[in-house]
Formats: structure tokens, sequence, C-alpha cells
């Protein structure tokens, strides 16, 4: 029950990008059990990888109920 209630209060939003909004930065991270050959579109978690030159770290940004990465991109640039 806990994960239905979950869903309908934490609903993740539709997705405000598509697969060719960020070119050379959207990737599909697979969920446990599935691998990247056999990943779809609810198999897999989207991210998006900012490239800085002058960075010393890397950061890996993401929020659990699937927030929206077309409403976090610009955030995310200027981070």
């Amino acid at each position: 029950m806990w994960p239905a209630l979950s869903r309908l209060v934490f609903a993740a939003p539709k997705p405000s990008y598509s697969a060719s909004s960020f070119p050379g930065e959207l990737m599909w991270i697979p969920r446990p059990g599935y691998g990247y050959e056999h990943c779809r579109a609810g198999d897999c978690f989207p991210a998006a990888l900012l490239y800085c030159p002058n960075a010393r770290y890397c950061v890996l940004y993401f929020h659990s109920n699937g927030e929206d990465i077309g409403q976090c991109h610009n955030f995310g640039c200027g981070f």
C-alpha cells in the first residue's frame, strides 16, 4: 500500500523535454536488474551530464521522485 500511496502523493511530473532536447547531455541509467542493452523508457532513470571544462569534480544530481530534468536544466548549467 505504501508504494502506491507514495506514487500518488509524490507523483513524478510529465517530462517537459524529449530524448533530443539536450544533445550530448541526456543519458539513461537502468533500474536495478536491467542492463543498458534492454533499457526502455519505464526501465531507466533519465539523467543529464553537464560538461564543464574547468571542473575539478563531477556532481551527479537527481531527485528520488523523478524531478523533471527540463525544469532543473538551467539550474544545473549555472551551478
